[in-house]
């Protein structure tokens, strides 16, 4: 009996081991989600920023057509302008993509996450049905060394009669 009682305090000794180690990694993954999601919140902010100003060299362009007669100035302005959107645009683009790789990583990490927390979960609820099943084998061995000793005072009254 005490055989699987050790046993038992083995099982729950590791399972709070790896408790442990779940949650040091659930630290981390919260460490990492908080990153993410700063880094995500810069590059929108980028993002924005680069679209207004892509939008005000669009009305820029737009305005410079009206004001210059000169056709060939116009042209030459124009694709300084053309050439300044475009690289805007790329920009924007590039900064799209950044954005939209950083939410696929978020949103693993967060999966991760509800994962861990799940596993966490599981080894809670095994780590309370061993913590019972202890209790209720702790129980049993006092109740039956309880029995052994009425028996034992019981066979002792009877030798003694």
């Amino acid at each position: 009996m005490s055989r699987l009682l050790a046993n038992e305090e083995l099982k729950v000794c590791n399972l709070t081991k790896e408790k442990s180690i779940l949650e040091k990694k659930l630290s981390l993954c919260i460490e990492n989600y908080s990153t993410l999601e700063k880094t995500y919140n810069l590059r929108t902010y980028q993002f924005k920023v680069a679209s207004k100003i892509n939008l005000e060299l669009k009305n820029e362009n737009l305005q410079f057509r009206l004001d210059l007669d000169d056709n060939s100035q116009s042209k030459k302005k124009n694709e300084i302008l053309k050439i300044e959107v475009s690289r805007i645009n790329d920009n924007l683009e590039k900064y799209k993509h950044i954005a939209e790789n950083q939410l696929k990583e978020m949103k693993e990490i967060k999966n991760k996450l509800k994962e861990k927390d799940e596993k966490i979960s599981i080894l809670m609820d095994e780590n309370k049905k061993i913590t019972s099943f202890m209790k209720e084998t702790e129980g049993k061995l006092l109740k039956a060394y309880e029995d052994l000793k009425q028996i034992s005072f019981i066979s002792k009254t009877y030798k003694t009669s």
